[in-house]
């Protein structure tokens, strides 16, 4: 909880026009990596196979709850087809992050 409270400035930008003009989520992927360095060295591959798993059920509630309640949808700012190319940009971005995550720990065993 401590992870995503100091992520919580960065992920209110989300859905905003700060989403627009800035990648929020390469931010807050860069601070869960330094996160995750860290953390990696106290708790077994078991156990950290676990966190990066829950910290990625706690970002995509965060993400798509920010996309429903700030009406997004009714009070667009950008055109159907940007907020859908942003969608699909925070997407891969989030896949490729914990799908190099994972892979890190298959390798290591």
């Amino acid at each position: 909880q401590t992870i995503f409270f100091d992520l919580k400035p960065i992920l209110s930008k989300i859905h905003t026009s700060h989403w627009e003009l800035d990648d929020q989520i390469r931010t807050v992927l860069s601070t869960l990596r330094d996160y995750f360095q860290d953390i990696k060295l106290w708790i077994p591959d078991y156990f950290f196979a676990k966190f990066i798993r829950k910290c990625f059920e706690i970002l995509r509630h965060m993400y798509l709850k920010s996309f429903f309640s700030k009406g997004y949808l009714k009070a667009r700012t950008v055109d159907a087809i940007t907020a859908a190319a942003l969608l699909e940009r925070d997407r891969l971005n989030l896949l490729q992050f914990f799908s190099q995550e994972c892979l890190e720990l298959r390798q290591t065993g």
